[in-house]
């Protein structure tokens, strides 16, 4: 398989316990979800491009990650509180467009970087940048006019203001 289309209108839930998962092997695997993808268990594709036009919902217990990816944000990316968010290994996250809230933890390592290129980007939970060996490969740009932020930040071990990130 080297792609997979989630139609307008169709909800894919992986439930608790359950993971979403694969890998390319020399073929460049797309995801494109124009829906619904409702994660109480895990997501982890690596070595793939994941356009969301649709919804993702990180549920309480769940995450979202990958290595050597990009997920690119058009439609609504939700984490809710107790989901967690992994950027790492590679993994680039770029917010284009639409919405993206935190409410749980968006945790990033490792050679993580996350673009905030547009939309709205609201954080009511913990966004944590954590010391690693690829600590100058770990970035998060955000425009510092175009967010909310009434959570918490940790940069590499200390709470700091979100305007720190950029």
């Amino acid at each position: 398989m080297n792609s997979m289309v989630i139609p307008e209108n169709e909800t894919i839930t992986v439930a608790k316990n359950k993971l979403l998962g694969g890998y390319s092997q020399g073929e460049d695997i797309i995801i494109d979800n124009y829906g619904t993808i409702v994660l109480e268990g895990a997501m982890e594709t690596g070595l793939d491009t994941r356009n969301n036009y649709g919804t993702i919902i990180v549920k309480d217990g769940a995450i979202y990650t990958g290595g050597m990816c990009n997920t690119y944000n058009y439609g609504t990316f939700i984490i809710e509180k107790g989901g967690r968010q992994f950027i790492e290994r590679g993994h680039d996250f770029y917010m284009e467009s639409g919405t993206y809230r935190n409410e749980g933890k968006l945790n990033m390592r490792g050679g993580a970087f996350y673009y905030y290129n547009g939309g709205t980007f609201i954080n009511d939970g913990t966004i944590e940048l954590v010391d690693s060996d690829f600590r100058e490969f770990t970035h998060f740009y955000l425009n510092g006019s175009d967010y909310v932020n009434n959570g918490t930040v940790i940069l590499f071990g200390k709470e700091v203001g979100i305007e720190e990130l950029y």
